[in-house]
């Protein structure tokens, strides 16, 4: 966003402890991250960064907090930290600051934390709706994210058959989805963590 004075369009706020946000955090980090800018602690900051003020400074220079919902035994005390202050930032802001709730699967029939009840959620399946936040438009650019269209766009064209009454069941769908993101996030992990 030219013009922008944010460090960051996103700040990504996740339970550590839970496995699906970890992975939803680094599929959100490495395909928003092609054409926006996204911090996310366990990307950004560098091993011996004092971490409490280097994350406070960029969730603070940050247009916007996304909030990856997990269930509830997976919702530490950092992460409502970080939602408190994403509030805080908003109503400081005048809502220039956006907190965003990302429903993640496990996370569908439970309650959201205090404070995010009255927003708008966005369904991490389709995450591609955040960069409307930033002004970007929801299409990778060519040539980016090819691994990550290509898995959304099979997903897609199993779901249709699906609904046309083929033989494919939602959890086939699931499945294929999840083994293809899988595949993307072990492609870009760094050496030493596939």
């Amino acid at each position: 966003m030219s013009g922008d004075p944010h460090t960051f369009d996103f700040f990504i706020i996740y339970a550590k402890r839970d496995p699906d946000a970890v992975a939803a955090a680094k599929f959100l980090f490495h395909s928003l991250g092609a054409t926006v800018r996204v911090f996310l602690d366990s990307e950004c900051l560098l091993p011996g960064t004092p971490w409490a003020p280097a994350i406070e400074d960029a969730q603070v220079n940050s247009a916007v907090s996304l909030v990856l919902l997990s269930a509830p035994e997976y919702r530490p005390y950092y992460q409502q930290e970080e939602i408190s202050r994403g509030i805080e930032l908003s109503r400081a802001s005048n809502g220039s600051h956006r907190v965003v709730p990302v429903v993640l699967r496990a996370a569908q029939d439970t309650m959201a934390p205090y404070g995010l009840h009255g927003l708008q959620r966005v369904e991490f399946e389709h995450w591609r709706e955040l960069l409307r936040f930033v002004g970007n438009d929801p299409t990778p650019a060519a040539g980016k994210c090819d691994l990550i269209s290509e898995t959304i766009h099979l997903a897609e064209l199993l779901d249709q058959l699906h609904r046309a009454g083929d033989r494919i069941r939602p959890e086939d769908v699931n499945r294929i989805r999840d083994r293809l993101i899988d595949r993307w996030m072990e492609s870009h992990s760094p050496p030493g963590i596939r």
